[in-house]
């Protein structure tokens, strides 16, 4: 009686399937079907908050950046927080990563100096999903330091972090943007 109602069972959870067409299904919004092709580049935004302290309060902004090559301007008491966002409508994401370097020059009573570094690479794969893809996905957001002393009685002279952000879909395209901010003093 047991087995006859297992087998029972499988019998129409296989004819369930078959009505069904064993189709996955991608309805969540964030979800798209991995199509068989797709000719298109994913996009990729770099999403910058900025808080400046002024006279009357703080002033916040997040502003989005979406060209190729992108620079804008910050003081070295503001407060920078940066975020590379890859979005695909059409395939999915499959990578995205995001990198960088910082320069520093100031000019000091002994001479000009000058100290640079990279900001580690910061990267998610994807490649796992074979059925649905995400359509967007965001690296974490990276608070970066902008607060450039000189040694005394030194004025800084450059000071800049340069990153990098790259994305694939899950049928190949790529996209690449550049995100430069320069550092003045306030």
């Amino acid at each position: 009686m047991k087995k006859s109602f297992l087998k029972s069972l499988c019998v129409l959870s296989v004819a369930a399937c078959w009505n069904m067409g064993c189709t996955p299904s991608c309805g969540d919004p964030a979800l798209v079907a991995i199509p068989a092709a797709d000719a298109t580049a994913p996009t990729g935004k770099w999403m910058v908050s900025v808080l400046t302290i002024t006279p009357s309060g703080p002033i916040s902004s997040m502003t989005p950046y979406e060209d190729p090559s992108n620079t804008l301007t910050v003081k070295t008491t503001d407060e920078v927080t940066v975020q590379w966002v890859a979005s695909d409508e059409e395939s999915g994401i499959k990578t995205t990563s995001m990198e960088g370097s910082w320069v520093q020059a100031c000019n000091t009573s002994s001479g000009p100096i000058s100290a640079t570094a990279l900001v580690p690479k910061v990267e998610q794969d994807l490649s796992f999903l074979t059925v649905c893809a995400l359509k967007s996905w965001s690296l974490p957001r990276t608070e970066i330091n902008v607060n450039f002393p000189c040694p005394p009685p030194g004025t800084l002279t450059d000071a800049s972090y340069t990153f990098t952000g790259k994305a694939s879909n899950m049928k190949g395209g790529g996209a690449m943007s550049v995100l430069k901010i320069n550092i003045t003093a306030p």
